[in-house]
């Protein structure tokens, strides 16, 4: 992990960015819209039917599967698209089996879920890595009793100066023990809390099997704000109505930081009065305090509208 405020993910060429714990959860938004764009949207699907299988398409799912050996689980998905549902699940069958990489596994599986394959290894996989990661008490890195510094705008390329805007709260003194604890260095401990650890809960959530949702709902309850926003996400990807008021409470429940990001990414899918309620209550904080703090109307913090 680079020194840098955005870390880089080798596997996936993303790079992350590390945010802290500014008013009402502005950058923790910021983040999570990279996450989901990068991690969790991709879609699986394949190529029309009738589509030639040309030769650019095999090289592409050849280099596709090279990728995935080589640790880019970013390339799962593409491995669907380019052999198509039938064809894609025996290579990512023998993928997984030889692969040693967690986070490549935990992708696999996920596909293999979505594509409806029958053998329970992969749903369980899923959830094993899910519910260590509820179990497993991450804490959010940052401290929450500092005063909110501006928030600076949203940059698309690597500004080193913009992106060091984004951390400049202190690391909360339990975080720091707690990664000391496990022999975990700080900076590969912050990604892990922010970043890895919650994704496993959106990735079980995306996998569309709702066996995942008594582990989704206990996430509400975690300690890091980011597993409560993917807990939160991954019910409403499921369409899990009756855990509506659960993710309202964890609104009510959580720090300012994770509140505001539960209810946009938690409530805002749902076909529901009160989820619509609560969701446009916080979008309207959020807009609010983005104004008073000269974010500037550049910063989208809908996520259902492009940027």
């Amino acid at each position: 992990m680079s020194n840098s405020p955005r870390s880089k993910d080798v596997r996936s060429g993303a790079a992350r960015p590390i945010c802290s714990n500014m008013a009402l959860s502005l950058p923790l938004l910021i983040c999570l819209s990279i996450l989901l764009g990068a991690v969790a949207h991709g879609q699986v699907g394949g190529r029309q039917p009738g589509a030639a299988a040309d030769s650019v398409g095999r090289d592409n799912l050849a280099k596709a599967v090279n990728e995935v050996k080589g640790g880019n689980w970013a390339s799962v998905d593409q491995i669907v698209t380019e052999a198509g549902p039938v064809r894609a699940v025996p290579i990512l069958h023998d993928l997984f089996a030889n692969s040693q990489d967690a986070e490549v596994k935990e992708r696999i599986a996920g596909a293999l879920v979505k594509l409806g394959d029958k053998d329970s290894a992969y749903f369980d996989f899923m959830l094993i890595q899910a519910t260590e990661a509820v179990e497993n008490y991450t804490l959010y890195p940052f401290r929450l009793d500092l005063k909110a510094s501006p928030i600076p705008k949203p940059q698309q390329d690597n500004n080193r100066q913009d992106h060091d805007a984004m951390l400049l709260q202190e690391l909360s003194p339990e975080f720091v023990a707690w990664a000391k604890s496990r022999s975990i260095p700080v900076e590969p401990a912050i990604e892990e809390a922010l970043y890895t650890i919650p994704g496993r809960l959106l990735q079980l959530g995306m996998a569309g099997d709702k066996r995942a949702i008594p582990v989704l709902r206990r996430g509400l309850s975690s300690p890091n704000g980011m597993i409560e926003v993917m807990a939160a996400q991954g019910l409403a990807e499921l369409k899990d109505n009756e855990s509506i008021p659960l993710i309202v409470e964890a609104c009510e429940r959580a720090p300012a930081y994770a509140a505001s990001a539960i209810a946009v990414f938690g409530l805002r899918s749902f076909d529901d009065p009160r989820a619509q309620s609560v969701y446009q209550s916080y979008l309207a904080k959020l807009q609010d305090a983005s104004r008073e703090q000269g974010a500037g109307q550049d910063t989208n913090l809908n996520p259902d509208q492009p940027k």
